[in-house]
């Protein structure tokens, strides 16, 4: 069963963090709460996925793939060395550190995610972004009946003109889905 809530004692921490009110002030990031745990996505990405509370601290994971590096000259190059062994780096090479979740801070990550986000991703950050969308969640797997792998919905958002919630799902034309199998029927999604 899918849970959407979090403890007193979680709830409580995160009042008392600054980092917390930059990443909630920020409209372009959506914290989505899961079972005792939040998801900060950006264009379709996890920025900070699983964040929860234990022992007094607040862990999560960030993909490797989404973390800009640091040089101490805080130039977008690194120096580098080329020697008869290989090439190393000349210079400390540092991932980005979040810390107070500043403005800067967040803009060179949200770039980063920007930059390997695909045309699906891109056109779901336009759909959360948009002030007339109420979007009520995002990512929502499923697992269909008798079936052993899940599927999961985009995004779940309230249409005040049609006055229900509406689920949705971006593909792009491309996806395997949408091309006709051996016998020339659409397949089934």
């Amino acid at each position: 069963m899918l849970m959407r809530n979090l403890s007193s004692d979680f709830v409580n921490a995160l009042q008392n963090c600054s980092w917390w009110n930059n990443i909630c002030a920020d409209r372009e990031l959506q914290p989505e709460i899961r079972d005792n745990k939040i998801t900060v996505y950006f264009a379709g990405a996890a920025l900070i996925r699983d964040l929860h509370f234990s022992k007094g601290k607040f862990l999560a994971d960030i993909h490797h793939k989404y973390i800009p590096v640091s040089s101490p000259e805080d130039s977008r190059y690194v120096s580098i060395v080329a020697q008869n062994e290989g090439i190393i780096f000349n210079d400390s090479v540092q991932p980005l550190i979040l810390g107070n979740c500043n403005r800067d801070v967040l803009v060179e990550y949200k770039w980063k995610i920007w930059y390997l986000s695909g045309d699906e991703q891109k056109t779901l950050f336009d759909i959360v972004i948009n002030n007339n969308n109420q979007i009520i969640d995002q990512e929502i797997e499923f697992l269909l009946p008798e079936e052993s792998s899940h599927d999961e919905i985009n995004m779940c958002h309230y249409d005040s003109f049609l006055n229900c919630l509406a689920l949705v799902v971006v593909k792009r034309i491309h996806d395997f889905r949408f091309k006709p199998n051996i016998k020339g029927n659409r397949s089934r999604f």
